[in-house]
């Protein structure tokens, strides 16, 4: 490897020897642009071999006497710059470093542009390095994302909105000045995951950007309606602003707010969609009126192409008529749920239910009435076994079921043992295992 970088440098002698006068006093590449030349062509062998130390001795030289000659030495420093830092030991070396690092964004966008993604960069690292700074951190992401919008970056959504939970739960920002950046965040990382749900950046932004919104105190009705109020007020139909105001209280559980009502009406006359349909479905169902519901939700799964979304719908439609007693078609409805969004155990915990809720019309004595929760109980440890996310609520329903389970006498006086198949019939027409109460 000696032997190959040798030779470069050899032929790099050779080529800089014989260059034009007029190329050698091009403007970006500074005072003594041969030399300039000579260590970009250097510090770029020793960075692609991953030999930093002596790639940072051009680098550096390149830095600080041609900064304009090339946009690449921003791209490669930092990557040297983070490597030194992680294995520096000394205070303050790891300082300059630190400073330096931040010093190589302001001079790429002083001299490539490009501030608004470049700002996004530079706010990450200094926030990771400074987090006293966070302020500081916050003023940038402000900038870069009125510059970049959509464009942002998977990473500078999920620290923007990091850095905005801090500063609220320090006392420097209100409540409204951080949702307003979970609004603003959102919009990228959503506009990403229509064209592909599974973006390997954006689908674990979006559930960092979720948790922190939740886990920082600020999915608050009070608060989300306190942000909104006076916008809608000002434009009641501005359609993009009514979907971030109907977004925002359906992920904070806001439905039966005034202001979701007043948005998902408004929205729904101007863009009628499936996303508008489920959302006057939610303000129905908050108000216990499921027939009103159960009629929107068909209107979205209508209107609906995505099936992860119609999964949804199909979910709370079943939702609704299961709280109305209509147990069979709710579970055709999570059937169809299901089917549309693999490894999904919600809706299978509503069939569950729907079973359990049923067990005093299924059964002609005491016994066959307890034998339902039977049935019941195999849909929440199918749930569970599909879906990890929510084995603790299947748990939960398993030990609480289970306690209805018929004694072991029973079983004894029917001629029924143990593990015995077992037909629960009425409309759930499905077989099961005997199991009796220890």
């Amino acid at each position: 490897m000696k032997k190959f970088v040798f030779s470069r440098y050899l032929l790099a002698i050779f080529t800089f020897s014989i260059i034009p006068t007029a190329f050698a006093q091009d403007g970006k590449y500074g005072k003594d642009s041969i030399t300039c030349i000579q260590n970009i062509s250097l510090y770029r062998e020793y960075f692609k071999q991953k030999n930093y130390n002596d790639a940072y001795t051009g680098w550096s030289w390149i830095f600080n006497n041609c900064p304009a000659s090339t946009e690449n030495m921003y791209v490669d420093g930092p990557i040297m710059l983070k490597d030194f830092i992680s294995k520096e030991k000394n205070a303050n070396r790891k300082k300059a470093l630190i400073d330096t690092l931040l010093m190589s964004y302001d001079q790429r966008i002083k001299y490539f542009g490009k501030e608004g993604f470049v700002l996004g960069r530079k706010a990450d690292d200094l926030f990771f390095f400074y987090p006293e700074r966070a302020q500081e951190a916050y003023d940038m992401f402000k900038k870069s994302f009125a510059e970049q919008g959509d464009k942002a970056e998977a990473r500078a959504c999920a620290v923007y909105m990091q850095i905005a939970v801090k500063l609220f739960k320090d006392g420097k920002i209100k409540a409204e000045d951080a949702l307003e950046v979970y609004s603003t965040v959102s919009s990228p990382i959503e506009k990403r995951l229509a064209k592909d749900p599974n973006d390997q950046f954006y689908k674990p932004a979006q559930e960092s950007v979720e948790a922190l919104l939740v886990d920082g105190g600020l999915a608050t009705c009070d608060a989300v309606v306190k942000m909104f109020e006076p916008k809608f007020k000002a434009e009641p139909e501005n359609a993009e602003l009514l979907k971030k105001i109907t977004a925002m209280l359906s992920k904070a559980d806001c439905t039966s707010e005034k202001l979701f009502i007043d948005a998902a009406t408004n929205l729904h006359k101007l863009e009628p969609s499936a996303k508008s349909a489920s959302n006057l479905a939610k303000m129905q169902l908050s108000k216990n009126n499921y027939s009103e519901a159960i009629k929107l939700y068909k209107q979205a799964i209508d209107l609906e192409t995505d099936n992860n979304d119609k999964a949804q719908y199909y979910y709370e439609m079943a939702f609704a008529q299961l709280k109305s007693g209509q147990y069979s078609t709710a579970r055709s409805s999570a059937q169809t749920a299901a089917s549309l969004r693999s490894g999904w155990g919600k809706p299978i915990l509503l069939i569950g239910d729907a079973y359990a809720a049923s067990s005093k019309d299924c059964g002609e004595d005491e016994f066959a009435q307890k034998a339902v929760y039977w049935i019941a109980v195999d849909k929440y440890q199918q749930a569970k076994a599909i879906d990890a996310s929510i084995a603790s609520e299947a748990n939960n329903k398993i030990a609480t079921y289970s306690k209805y389970f018929p004694p072991k006498s029973e079983g004894f006086f029917r001629n029924i043992t143990e593990g015995a198949e077992y037909k629960v019939g009425c409309w759930i027409n499905e077989s099961t295992k005997a199991r009796f109460q220890q």
